[in-house]
C-alpha cells in the first residue's frame, strides 16, 4: 500500500496500517518535519524538527520499531519524481494525503492507469476571521479505475489544477499571474487540529477494510 503525503492524515493513515498488519507500506512525501507540525504528525517529535529530519524516514523508523514485520520503503522526494512514480506505480492500493491539487490529479492518474485502488482524504478548517472557526469539513473518496475520478466528483477545477501545476513548475510565473489578478490562489494554508485528522483517516482506512472484508 501506498501513502502520498506523510503529514497531519498520511501519518495517521501509515501508522493505522502497519498495526492492522500491511505488508509493505511505499511513503512518499519530499518534506521534512518542521516545528509547526510537530502537534499533528504521528510519531514526529521537536527533536526531528530541529535537525529537519524527512517525514517519511522519521515514520519508517517508528514504524519499523513497532517489530510487527512491515517493510517500509521511504522515498523523500515529489510524486513527481520517477522514483516515487514507479513506487507508487506497483502499490495495490494506494492513499492519498496531500495538499496539493496535481499532486492529487497524478495520484488519481496513477491509480487508474495501474489499476490500483485510490483512496483519498481531504480536510478544511473555515476561520471566521475573528478567531474561531465556522465550519470543520472532511471528505474520503474512494477511486476505482476506469469509473468516476476526483475531477469528474468536482473536487478541484481544471484552473485549480492549472494554477496548482504552475506553482509548483515555474513559482515566479505564479506569482505574476496573481498580482494580474488571472489566477486565485491555489495555495492556502488552513489550520488542522489532530482529532479532526484522526477521525477522517481513520475513516479512510475503515473504508478500505470494508472494502475487503465487505461488513
Amino acid at each position: 500500500i501506498g501513502v502520498v503525503g506523510c503529514s497531519g492524515t498520511g501519518s495517521i493513515v501509515a501508522e493505522l496500517l502497519a498495526r492492522l498488519g500491511v505488508g509493505s507500506l511505499v511513503l512518499v512525501d519530499h518534506d521534512r518535519v518542521e516545528y509547526k507540525n510537530v502537534n499533528r504528525i504521528l510519531n514526529s517529535t521537536t527533536e526531528h524538527a530541529k535537525n529537519k529530519v524527512h517525514k517519511v524516514d522519521m515514520l519508517k523508523k517508528a514504524i519499523e520499531s513497532f517489530g510487527l514485520g512491515t517493510e517500509v520503503t521511504a522515498i523523500s522526494d515529489d510524486l513527481h519524481s520517477y522514483e516515487a512514480y514507479l513506487a507508487i506505480a506497483s502499490c495495490d492500493i494506494v492513499f492519498g494525503g496531500m495538499d496539493t491539487v496535481d499532486g492529487r490529479h497524478l495520484l488519481n492518474r496513477i491509480s487508474t492507469y495501474f489499476c490500483s485502488a485510490y483512496f483519498d482524504i481531504g480536510i478544511r478548517l473555515d476561520a471566521d476571521g475573528k478567531g474561531g472557526i465556522n465550519e470543520i469539513l472532511g471528505r474520503v473518496d474512494y477511486i476505482q479505475p476506469g469509473l468516476s475520478s476526483l475531477l469528474s466528483r468536482g473536487r478541484y477545477t481544471l484552473e485549480q489544477l492549472k494554477a496548482a501545476d504552475l506553482a509548483r513548475t515555474d513559482p515566479e510565473e505564479y506569482q505574476r499571474q496573481i498580482k494580474e489578478g488571472y489566477i486565485k490562489s491555489a495555495n492556502v494554508e488552513s489550520p488542522a487540529v489532530i482529532s479532526i485528522n484522526m477521525m477522517f483517516s481513520s475513516q479512510a482506512v475503515t473504508e478500505l477494510l470494508a472494502r475487503l472484508h465487505t461488513f
